[in-house]
């Protein structure tokens, strides 16, 4: 069946994510098992996103992603499906590396590379951006 959807431009993945809910246990098991892992990339930021609660917000309502809660390690950390055939599964690792610098070590796994290197553009272009 054919179907049309109208969608205003850019769209981005977030629009198709579904929020995971997963323990700390559960998240690094598969963050450690995921197939496209790349690097950490370092992101400058700016106030507004230096705040938890603020990027945990960015999380849940804006990319679509379920925040692990009670990590021991302090980063933020998040996880969510992509809907549609074939799925596939996206997990984002954020910290702020440096707070007076306003600097994020910002990492993203997936079990797809195009996935992975969208999601972790998305995240680099949110967090360097300066509206309010």
């Amino acid at each position: 069946e054919r179907r049309t959807i109208r969608m205003r431009l850019p769209v981005v993945v977030a629009k198709f994510l579904s929020p995971v809910t997963l323990q700390d246990a559960a998240f690094a098991a598969k963050w450690e098992s995921s197939a496209h892992q790349g690097s950490a990339v370092t992101v400058q930021s700016n106030e507004k996103w230096c705040n938890e609660q603020t990027l945990k917000a960015l999380m849940t309502n804006g990319l679509h992603m379920g925040v692990v809660e009670g990590r021991a390690s302090g980063a933020l950390a998040a996880a969510a499906t992509l809907a549609g055939v074939g799925g596939g599964e996206v997990l984002v690792e954020l910290s702020l590396a440096d707070a007076a610098a306003k600097r994020f070590s910002l990492a993203v796994r997936a079990s797809d590379p195009t996935l992975r290197d969208g999601m972790e553009d998305l995240v680099s272009v949110i967090l360097q951006s300066t509206r309010k």
